[in-house]
């Protein structure tokens, strides 16, 4: 089976686009995000809304968690923590109930996948 694998698309919408677009031509079968669909980027409902209907797997990411609450922002860069809160303005309740059901580990598959680590899946890259 062909699978792309990809991460951090953090809203982005022309990149994800293209990713989708390259992974039709080549044939993949499936695709997996490992998360962080969202933060810093200015299309968060458009990239949630493409990483749902498309992505047979989808991990939550710290940026997700952080924009959903979950995870504080302290320790982000001054622009990460700026990028959360306007994130979290601009995506709407259903995207974010969405985000919210994601796990940043899936250990279901012959490949073990994660966000960051299988010792700290959210924080450890």
């Amino acid at each position: 089976m062909l699978v792309a694998v990809f991460s951090d698309i953090h809203a982005n919408l022309p990149a994800l686009e293209a990713v989708l677009r390259d992974s039709d031509e080549v044939g993949v079968e499936e695709r997996w995000c490992l998360g962080d669909v969202i933060g810093y980027g200015a299309d968060p409902d458009p990239c949630i809304e493409l990483a749902r209907d498309r992505c047979e797997v989808c991990l939550v990411g710290n940026h997700d968690l952080a924009v959903l609450g979950e995870l504080d922002t302290s320790t982000f860069s001054t622009a990460a923590a700026a990028a959360v809160e306007w994130t979290s303005e601009h995506t709407s309740k259903r995207n974010l109930r969405w985000l919210s059901g994601l796990s940043p580990a899936d250990t279901s598959r012959e490949a073990a996948l994660y966000h960051a680590s299988p010792r700290d899946p959210v924080w450890e890259y």
